[in-house]
């Protein structure tokens, strides 16, 4: 299991915001924390480092995602403490 921690800074706007929640929430790999201003932290679990890039990016694509920063790439769950 691979673990990535990931801070989100999303569009202005409240429809752009809501939108983006809605698509993070239905992926089981991915975890929201609070939203923060217009900030949101995520974790995402993948089985692999590959796949964790994969998602990431994907991440990155998603209308609304105003950027993406990871925190800490390709941990072991074991040592990742959840939001």
């Amino acid at each position: 299991m691979t673990v990535r921690k990931l801070l989100v800074t999303l569009d202005p706007g409240e429809r752009s915001r809501r939108s983006v929640l809605y698509v993070l929430s239905r992926d089981p790999r991915i975890h929201v924390g609070p939203v923060d201003g217009n900030r949101l932290p995520v974790v995402t679990e993948t089985p692999s480092p590959e796949e964790g890039e994969d998602l990431t990016e994907q991440l990155r694509q998603v209308p609304g995602v105003h950027s993406l920063e990871v925190l800490n790439p390709d941990v072991g769950a074991e040592v990742v403490s959840y939001l």
